[in-house]
């Protein structure tokens, strides 16, 4: 028997959201050539050991990826690591 999906807690969040919410951070978190070493720093600082190559496949998907779909099918640390900004505004619901 296979495991059962379970929703990360990034979902189980989002499922609460109000659709303004979503959109702010939709907004707030769009993809800006001009943050590239925002991006860079925070990647490598988050992820000490990764590689070059790890980052350029990650800033591809966070540039073209869809994190409103990702949310329903990965899990809470795939999410946190893919949409890292995303996940920290997520967070910040539950705590306001």
């Amino acid at each position: 028997m296979e495991d059962e999906w379970k929703p990360s807690k990034y979902c189980k969040i989002y499922q609460e959201m109000n659709k303004p919410t979503i959109e702010s951070i939709s907004k707030m978190c769009k993809f800006k050539h001009s943050k590239w070493p925002i991006y860079s720093g925070t990647f490598f600082t988050n992820n000490p050991v990764a590689s070059k190559s790890d980052y350029y496949v990650w800033g591809s998907h966070y540039q073209s990826g869809n994190w409103e779909s990702d949310i329903w099918i990965m899990n809470t640390t795939d999410f946190k690591y893919a949409w890292p900004y995303h996940a920290a505004f997520i967070a910040q619901c539950v705590v306001e």
